[in-house]
């Protein structure tokens, strides 16, 4: 049994259950955060049980963060809620490692990450293998410029990929290195521009107005 599976495949047993996950590119950073939620009684062993369910290994045991090294393992979070657990895995990879991170390399057919000066470049192809729920989100998140991306969803910084049983889309995207996005720049010009097309408006009226004024004196 491959360990990443033992985030997803509690959902074969839960209604309703969802997965996200996270990638945040932060300078030559890569933050993975899996998300997700198991329900009580799927983590309680009785007396007469012989094997230990995967909910359970997933909430009483770590779980490998890459490929090539079982004792690199992820930050765990649990938040116990009245009939469930709330669980948060997260890892930080560098530029060296994000290409052995188990999630990537087990649930996609083929990905890799291209590194070069200027650019990180994501890409996946072929099947998508964790489709265990109805819909798994794959969320990339980067202060960055993006330079090419097709995502599902776009919602400022974050770019979102929906997986659902045939059809898993490819991801392709170029995050620049060096670029950021500043969004506070963005909006001050936005702001410069409003304040000088209504200037422009004020001085058309006000010319008219004076232009009306002094015709009607003559």
């Amino acid at each position: 049994m491959k360990k990443i599976l033992l985030f997803i495949l509690p959902c074969l047993f839960l209604t309703g259950c969802s997965v996200n996950y996270n990638l945040k590119i932060e300078n030559n950073s890569f933050r993975e955060t899996i998300t997700g939620n198991v329900l009580n009684n799927e983590i309680e062993i009785t007396d007469n049980q012989t094997d230990i369910s995967l909910a359970y290994q997933l909430i009483k045991f770590d779980q490998a963060s890459t490929i090539d090294n079982d004792n690199l393992l992820y930050d765990k979070t649990l938040n116990e809620n009245e009939n469930s657990i709330d669980y948060n895995y997260t890892f930080t990879y560098n530029e060296q490692t994000i290409n052995n991170s188990r999630i990537l390399s087990e649930c996609f057919q083929d990905f890799k990450f291209e590194i070069n000066d200027d650019y990180h470049y994501l890409m996946t192809i072929g099947d998508f293998y964790c489709n265990y729920t109805d819909e798994i989100f794959v969320n990339i998140t980067t202060d960055n410029k993006v330079t090419l991306n097709n995502a599902d969803k776009v919602n400022g910084n974050s770019y979102t990929w929906v997986m659902k049983e045939g059809n898993n889309p490819n991801i392709n995207m170029i995050v620049s290195k060096s670029d950021k996005v500043n969004n506070k720049k963005n909006g001050l010009s936005t702001f410069k521009i409003i304040s000088f097309v209504i200037l422009i408006i004020l001085s058309i009226v006000s010319y008219v107005m004076f232009k009306k004024i002094n015709n009607t004196d003559y």
